[in-house]
C-alpha cells in the first residue's frame, strides 16, 4: 500500500498537459494485471486551486469529500510556521515587544477537496492474494 506520494509540476511548466500525461502513465500502470489489487487513488487539493481540480476531473477523479475550513489563508507571514516565515522574519520592535497576535476576524479558511479515482482493472481476488501471499510463504517455511 502506497500511502503518500507527491506529484508536482514546476509552475513554469504548468497547464501544458504534463500532469495529465503523468496521470495517464500512472493509470496505464495500474491497469496492468500485476496491479489489479489497487482499488483507488486518492488526492487532496485546495479548493482555491480550481485549475488543478478541473484537471483532476478531466483525467477521471471525482470529488469524494470536502474538509471544510481546514486550511488557514490570509495569515501574516511572521505567524506562519513554514519556510516563508523564516525568509521574512517579523520587523524588529522595541525592547519590550508585545506577543505576536493576529486578528482572527481577518483570517480566511479554505476547504480541502478529497478526490478519488477508481481502478477499472481492480480485482478483489488480486487484493486477497496480496494479503494471503505472506501467510502462505511463512506456512511453507514452517513445514
Amino acid at each position: 500500500m502506497l500511502t503518500d506520494c507527491t506529484l508536482a509540476v514546476h509552475p513554469n511548466w504548468q497547464r501544458r498537459g504534463i500532469a495529465q500525461h503523468l496521470f495517464a502513465a500512472l493509470f496505464a500502470r495500474l491497469a496492468e494485471p500485476t496491479m489489479a489489487h489497487v482499488l483507488r487513488v486518492e488526492l487532496v487539493a485546495r479548493e482555491s486551486n480550481r485549475h488543478a481540480v478541473a484537471m483532476y476531473e478531466r483525467v477521471g477523479f471525482r470529488v469524494n469529500a470536502r474538509l471544510h475550513g481546514r486550511i488557514v489563508t490570509g495569515m501574516p507571514l511572521h505567524l506562519q510556521s513554514n519556510s516563508k516565515a523564516q525568509e521574512h522574519p517579523p520587523p524588529q520592535q522595541d525592547s519590550n515587544p508585545e506577543p505576536s497576535t493576529c486578528d482572527v476576524a481577518s483570517l480566511r479558511f479554505e476547504s480541502d477537496i478529497v478526490m478519488v479515482w477508481f481502478n477499472p482493472a481492480f480485482d478483489e481476488r488480486a487484493l486477497a492474494a496480496q494479503f494471503d501471499a505472506p501467510a502462505t510463504q511463512s506456512a511453507k517455511m514452517r513445514s
